[in-house]
This record gives structure tokens, sequence and C-alpha cells, in this order.
């Protein structure tokens, strides 16, 4: 093979490596639930409302994909929003 295909072929091979291994240190570092200790105390001291979160996935590929958030109204008592599911896209 001439060196030039080698190399090519080193770079791709180097570059997927990388790619595959982002995204098990997203999987490992930005699981489910250290991602609801962030994130569901802020929304409540930003909204001053209870707000629950089911499951939520970081993936590289998926972009951030939330289901079951639930802003109760500032009683507690019915739901201020609800939404089953939603993906944030990251670009």
């Amino acid at each position: 093979m001439k060196k030039p295909v080698k190399w090519a072929i080193f770079i791709i091979g180097f570059l997927v490596f990388l790619l595959i291994g982002f995204s098990i240190f997203l999987k490992t570092f930005l699981s489910g639930d250290r991602l609801k200790a962030i994130i569901l105390p802020r929304a409540e001291s930003m909204t001053g409302r209870k707000v629950s979160l089911d499951e939520i996935n970081v993936s590289l590929f998926k972009g951030i994909v939330a289901k079951g958030l639930s802003v109760k109204e500032k009683d507690g008592q019915g739901d201020f929003l609800k939404i089953s599911e939603f993906t944030l896209l990251l670009h």
C-alpha cells in the first residue's frame, strides 16, 4: 500500500477510536442519576417550584433525551408543566 493510503487509514481509525472513547466517557461520567442531581436542584431554585424528572440520557449521536419532566404549581398540588419526552440536540 502507498504511504498516503496507510496514513489515511490510520487517521480514520484513530478518529473512530476517539469518537467511541468519548461516547463511552459521556455515558459513564454523565449518568442519569448524576445529571438529575445537578439539574433538578438548580431548576427548582430557578423556578421556585418542585421539579421531577423520570429519566435523562446523554448520547453523542442522539443528544440529551429527557423523559417524564414535571413542574408542579407553586402550591405543589397540580402540574404546571408536564412533558412526556423531549430531546436537546448537540451541534
